[in-house]
């Protein structure tokens, strides 16, 4: 099912992709790098650096603009302690490890660390979560400029969840099949 929406936002494009920001209440935003028709999603994906989506951030401009977005929920749950392991701290999950400083109990060692996030986009907005922050929030508009754009999500995309005032990215995630 694709969502409809005709109004103002921002955008930026160039070679590789279209990106829009659909912006929320209370400082955030969603925003969705759409792959040129004859770039595929893995491309996008291997060549997308921060200092891209920075300097698209700060090129965006605003549009009248009609965007076709389809509906989605995602779910991911991943066990960490590999990653966290070759990431420098084996220590932790070995009988090894000293948690006295924190804790005052040295018989303690970290077993697992499980990450789960879930996101659902639809009429009534976007919610997202990981482990038990929620975030619930709806669009808002923007002052419109220039010429009507549209933006069709109609193909394989990449979305993150952004807070305004830094523009940390809080979730990035792909959609394979729209």
């Amino acid at each position: 099912d694709f969502m409809f929406r005709s109004d103002d936002f921002r955008l930026y494009e160039d070679e590789l992709f279209q990106m829009i920001e659909l912006p929320y209440e209370r400082g955030f935003s969603m925003l969705v790098l759409l792959p040129r028709k004859n770039v595929e999603l893995k491309d996008l994906e291997k060549n997308l650096t921060a200092r891209m989506l920075a300097d698209g951030l700060d090129n965006m401009q605003v549009y009248p603009t009609e965007v076709w977005m389809p509906k989605f929920s995602i779910e991911s749950k991943a066990n960490l302690e590999q990653l966290l392991g070759g990431l420098g701290m084996p220590l932790a999950f070995s009988n090894r490890a000293d948690f006295s400083g924190m804790t005052g109990n040295d018989s303690l060692k970290i077993d697992k660390v499980i990450h789960q996030a879930m996101i659902e986009v639809n009429e009534a907005g976007t919610e997202a979560a990981a482990a038990t922050a929620v975030i619930m929030v709806r669009k808002t508009s923007i002052m419109p400029v220039g010429e009507k754009k549209t933006f069709r999500a109609d193909r394989p995309f990449v979305f993150a969840i952004k807070e305004n005032r830094d523009n940390g990215i809080l979730f990035l995630g792909r959609v394979a099949i729209p």
